[in-house]
């Protein structure tokens, strides 16, 4: 004889366990919509305006999610808590300029490099350190030299600190009205088609009743950013063959292409600081050696220090390897580690130089 059957589920016990289901789907529910703002089911988000001088800043006083992180905004638009405008007294101010790696993209603002660094400077030196975050995504070099002359020296910095990029030669970004990124110029295309990071992070449920369901939208969330993960290793595989790094040749110009467009600008930065006798350091974040062969040009141009970010790594072997130890994982910018071991080589190059004495 077989096994006996076991008995059949009463009509009272199926309702109770129904019942107990909608209850934990409700409370999950419930602590989702505590825990989980909407905003967050996004890292991208409107949080821009148009700006005179830089072309756009952070919309001033945004508070929320974006980047998939906390973020807030100052009354000047940039990244931060207030500024006062005069320095407070014993403290060593330090203006950090660049686009989305010195802005700290995907990363809590407490880990950023900025932040970091002035805990660590602290740490050395015993004096209070503030690092003003004048970066912001996108911003080319151009960008960078017209905040520094219209904002960053106006906070009398004792360091100047400019983290260059692989793409600030491009053309830049332009902010419209509703808080969106664009590429193309405006009156070059729709701008419903040449928004940056426009298409939704999390494509829309096909049931519309579930987009209003915070904790199905968060799994999702989740989920997308594993797939998203995996596309990114996927598509930097091929890059693990490649050299990484190799070295530069003993005397090579810059590429013709980023000299006007690039060394120019980071040359008058260097002029403006050196006429107001504050020091200035370049922190390169690039994998080509037309980059690398700049930083090297312009510390030979300036006499400023220039330290290649990447070289710092020298576990990392390939731009896949480095964003899979590294990386954000939804997105191809770098992690809270890699913000600290930035940190940490640039306060010993600012202490061993005797850069804030």
């Amino acid at each position: 004889m077989g096994a006996p059957h076991p008995p059949p589920r009463t009509r009272r016990r199926v309702y109770v366990r129904a019942l107990t289901l909608l209850r934990l789907l409700l409370a999950g529910e419930a602590i989702a919509r505590l825990l989980v703002p909407e905003a967050a089911l996004s890292p991208y988000q409107p949080v821009y305006r148009p700006d005179p001088v830089a072309g756009y800043t952070l919309q001033p006083g945004f508070r929320g999610h974006a980047f998939g992180t906390r973020l807030e905004a100052n009354s000047l638009g940039f990244r931060g808590p207030e500024w006062s405008r005069a320095k407070p007294p014993g403290t060593v101010r330090i203006a950090l300029i660049g686009d989305s790696h010195a802005f700290a993209f995907g990363v809590p603002f407490e880990h950023s490099v900025g932040e970091v660094l002035a805990r660590r400077l602290e740490s050395a030196t015993g004096r209070r350190h503030e690092v003003l975050n004048f970066a912001l995504p996108g911003f080319n070099s151009a960008q960078q030299l017209a905040v520094l002359r219209a904002h960053a020296l106006a906070y009398a910095p004792d360091l100047v600190l400019v983290l260059p990029c692989s793409n600030d030669h491009e053309r830049p970004l332009w902010a419209d009205e509703e808080g969106w990124l664009h590429w193309a110029p405006a009156d070059e295309l729709p701008a419903e088609t040449t928004r940056v990071d426009g298409d939704p992070f999390i494509p829309p449920p096909r049931l519309a009743l579930l987009a209003h369901c915070r904790l199905y939208m968060y799994a999702k969330l989740v989920w997308t950013r594993h797939r998203r993960a995996r596309a990114i290793a996927a598509q930097t595989a091929a890059t693990r063959e490649e050299p990484w790094l190799p070295p530069l040749p003993a005397s090579a110009a810059t590429p013709s292409h980023l000299v006007p467009a690039v060394e120019e600008p980071l040359v008058a930065m260097a002029d403006e600081c050196r006429a107001r006798a504050i020091p200035i350091v370049f922190a390169l974040f690039s994998a080509p050696t037309g980059y690398r062969l700049l930083a090297r040009n312009l510390a030979e141009r300036t006499g400023a220090p220039a330290l290649e970010l990447l070289a710092l790594f020298p576990e990392v072997t390939s731009w896949h390897d480095l964003l899979v130890r590294f990386g954000l994982g939804w997105d191809s910018h770098l992690n809270a580690e890699a913000h600290e071991r930035w940190a940490h080589a640039l306060a010993e190059l600012i202490t061993e130089r005797g850069l804030l004495r």
